[in-house]
């Protein structure tokens, strides 16, 4: 891929040049961890002075040349001083300022914590005499010449600390570099994987871009599939780790599989001295959450590595040590029966139905559809039945695999339960309704069936089905009088709101909007009560939420139900559906603001999505 234009930053751009020319000091050296885009902001400085006034000379400072005297500045200075001359350091410093020709020198150093005593000692007697300006670099957490360390302590250099890209800035380079604008999602999912590192930027998309991964869809791109870990990003995640030891391969390897790991589980996995010692190098990250010590990776790449190049043997040891290790401890908090089940598989183990579909309820309910389809999908194999065959139905419709859903409950035998007969008809009415875009028959088999009921339960959990999909089709008279009698018998924290949210989705319709978003709101924040039961309900509350400042023409309504669903999403893998409501949310309030263009360009992004 060609050299990427310079985008996003402007601020710190801004502030770096201000910095650079600040009458009260020499200069501006610019600190960071490798990849993070310092060098190209020090170009992006230099090119702010006026050429006809300034004489830029870079400085080449390098590891190879860090142990010669004057190695740095071996193409700047005559290779040999008079024999008789005793201060070498006052005649190359004369020598460089012959390099000014006239004008103002800045000296462009590039890496200064690799400058070799004697040049750091050149360069910063000049800078120290107000001979030169100096804009260079210098990798945060290195040993630098004290040279260098004592120009920016004593204040005759600015510091600024380059900060990773944030989104914003991200989505800016990415937009400039791919020619076109990237989809929220797609952002959000680099974000993650490189977190902000520019270097780690260019080499993923370079790779997905390759791979077919990312590509533009409606002049919107996007990222459909995950990057390939390509060997040149490979490369530069080795150098930046180091050669590693057993101990340490094991740390990195057993956070790469698990993490969050808690980190006295992985010191009983390895040695407290190899934690400790990765922790030190930067491999892993311990954090305290909700009172205990956590491990994480350093940085998101360092797993790909480790997960890419671990042996099929040694990945289905560690998975199967991570399982005796905690299965013990009961299992106490949510996300360790999803993370256990998916170790089990991993190492061979396997599992029964039961803890299979447990665990895919559980990564369902927080929205990750990949790993709530691969847990349904070992249910089935498992012999999960028509229970299984239901539930795996349900999370691909609600995943956009809507046809797969459909081929599963074709083939899935009637049970001959009420409450499995039930549960069968709500996956297949589901898929009508928004698989096929069959509303009407999908509240015709929900009739019908119902009436065929008995079971007091089976026939409100129909009933309740049966209303939300009254309120999607617009008929809020309708909605508002079936929901009034449905809800004194709504029992479970879900029903309940299941039935607030037709209500309110009908007081939308009815132009009831503040209503409308205030039920949203409140049943919103009920969330803890019903979202393992319902975890779906959350993308369709939002989407009532916005739709209610839309219809009232409420930005203020709008950007918040906006912001709610923007924090739900993140960190979420797969959730399409709450991709696309966040993406009709965020087009209508842009024509709202008669931003068009804006408008055009998110709702012509995919995934869209109806109401649900």
């Amino acid at each position: 891929m060609r050299t990427w234009p310079f985008a996003g930053r402007l601020q710190e751009l801004d502030h770096l040049t201000r910095l650079a020319r600040d009458a009260n000091a020499q200069g501006v050296l610019i600190a960071g961890p490798a990849g993070i885009g310092k060098s190209r902001l020090a170009a992006q400085v230099l090119g702010c002075f006026r050429p006809g006034k300034v004489s830029v000379v870079h400085v080449r400072a390098t590891k190879a040349a860090s142990a010669i005297p004057s190695g740095a500045l071996a193409d700047l200075i005559p290779r040999h001083h008079p024999p008789h001359l005793v201060n070498t350091l006052r005649w190359a410093g004369e020598e460089l300022l012959k390099q000014g020709r006239g004008k103002v020198l800045v000296l462009a150093v590039d890496d200064a914590h690799l400058l070799d005593g004697h040049s750091a000692e050149v360069i910063a007697s000049l800078v120290r005499g107000r001979q030169a300006r100096l804009v260079a670099t210098l990798r945060s957490g290195e040993p630098a010449p004290d040279s260098v360390t004592g120009l920016w302590r004593d204040g005759h250099v600015r510091r600024f600390d380059a900060e990773p890209f944030t989104e914003q800035d991200l989505a800016a380079v990415l937009a400039a570099a791919l020619g076109g604008p990237p989809d929220d999602a797609t952002v959000r999912r680099l974000a993650e994987i490189t977190e902000g590192n520019a270097l780690f930027l260019h080499e993923v998309v370079t790779a997905a871009r390759a791979s077919g991964a990312l590509h533009p869809i409606q002049g919107v791109w996007k990222l459909t599939g995950d990057p390939p870990l390509a060997p040149r990003l490979a490369d530069l995640i080795h150098e930046r780790i180091g050669a590693l030891s057993p101990e340490l391969k094991a740390v990195l390897e057993f956070t790469a599989f698990a993490e969050p790991l808690g980190a006295r589980t992985l010191t009983s996995l390895c040695s407290e001295e190899a934690v400790l010692e990765a922790e030190e190098r930067g491999l892993i990250r311990v954090s305290v959450d909700a009172r205990r010590e956590v491990a994480r990776l350093g940085h998101p790449l360092y797993g790909e590595v480790a997960r890419e190049h671990c042996p099929e043997l040694r990945r289905r040891r560690r998975h199967a040590d991570l399982v005796a290790e905690l299965e013990p401890t009961g299992l106490r908090r949510g996300e360790d029966l999803v993370r256990v089940t998916v170790w089990r598989l991993a190492a061979g183990l396997g599992a029964a139905p039961e803890p299979l579909l447990a665990a895919c309820r559980l990564a369902w309910a927080a929205h990750d559809y990949p790993t709530a389809i691969r847990l349904g999908e070992a249910a089935l194999e498992a012999g999960g039945g028509s229970e299984a065959s239901v539930q795996l139905a349900t999370v691909l419709d609600y995943a956009q695999q809507p046809d797969r859903a459909r081929a599963l409950l074709d083939a899935t035998p009637e049970p001959q339960d009420e409450p499995g007969r039930a549960r069968l008809v709500l996956a297949r009415a589901s898929n009508l309704a928004w698989g096929v875009d069959r509303l009407g028959d999908a509240l015709d088999l929900l009739a019908t069936a119902e009436s065929a009921l008995t079971a007091p339960g089976p026939r409100a959990e129909l009933a309740v089905r049966r209303l939300s999909l009254t309120a999607s089709a617009a008929r809020p008279a309708d909605a508002l009088a079936l929901g009034e009698e449905l809800l004194p018998s709504a029992t479970s924290a879900g029903m309940r709101a299941q039935v607030l949210s037709a209500r309110a989705l009908a007081l939308c319709y009815a132009g009831r909007t503040t209503e409308g978003a205030e039920l949203a709101r409140e049943v919103l924040a009920e969330a803890g009560g019903w979202r393992d039961e319902i975890p779906a309900l959350v993308s369709p509350l939002h989407s009532t939420w916005a739709m209610c400042g839309y219809f009232a023409g409420d930005l203020k309504t709008m950007d918040a139900a906006i912001a709610s669903m923007r924090g739900e999403l993140a960190g979420q893998r797969g959730w399409s559906r709450g991709e696309g409501s966040l993406a009709l949310s965020r087009g209508h309030a842009a024509t709202l603001r008669g931003e068009l263009g804006a408008a055009l360009l998110i709702l012509h992004s995919p995934p869209t999505t109806r109401r649900r």
